[in-house]
């Protein structure tokens, strides 16, 4: 498995590293927002999160915990979506049905204490932070819907349930004056000449 790059001076694709360690990589995140070197890279199956370094290729296992493991019975991959917010690396494991987060040092991107399960009995894909930090909204890929967590309250409520939102699996949130408000999904929907990938803006009061 390999990861790439590009240069926006000529828009073309530059290899970073290879990574023949890696299972399947799947959620990714700056590792701090004054950090433009490092990421951090979930892995679904092997259940961890590693550090990779973009100027020169490293790639290291930072962060193991049986919370983000895949699942082989029920063939369910684990971790999945991971984001930052001030010294927290909050993440969704599917699998394991919950959303936690766990405090991490801003350099080496190792844990600093333990994982803080939020919610449990929920199933998670990806998902973004509100601005404040205080609200996570997670994707349930084939329940069709959008959960708003509570960080604080450690509660999830179904902000919409949808058909538009069929198997979403990816989630941000609008960037101008006009959609700060609004959240934007990848999803499908299943039509007469089959399968078709949809964008789904999400208006919030």
């Amino acid at each position: 498995m390999g990861s790439n790059k590009y240069d926006t001076s000529r828009v073309r694709a530059m290899k970073v590293a290879d990574l023949p360690s890696a299972g399947l990589l799947n959620g990714m995140c700056r590792l701090s927002m004054n950090d433009d070197e490092n990421l951090l890279v979930s892995d679904s199956f092997l259940g961890a999160v590693s550090k990779l370094n973009v100027k020169t290729g490293s790639f290291e296992t930072t962060i193991q915990d049986p919370t983000m493991a895949f699942v082989p019975e029920v063939a369910i991959v684990g971790l999945n979506g991971i984001r930052i917010h001030q010294r927290h690396l909050y993440f969704a494991s599917t699998g394991r049905m919950l959303f936690a987060r766990v405090p991490i040092d801003l350099k080496s991107g190792k844990a600093t204490g333990p994982v803080e399960i939020l919610v449990e009995g929920i199933i998670g894909d990806d998902f973004v932070l509100s601005r404040d930090g205080r609200r996570a909204y997670l994707t349930t890929n084939i329940r069709n819907s959008v959960l708003e967590i509570d960080i604080a309250a450690k509660s999830s409520m179904t902000l919409s349930n949808s058909t538009l939102l069929t198997s979403a699996t990816s989630v941000t949130l609008g960037r101008t004056a006009s959609d700060k408000n609004s959240l934007y999904f990848s999803a499908s929907s299943t039509g007469e000449t089959g399968l078709t990938g949809n964008l789904v803006r999400l208006d919030m009061s």
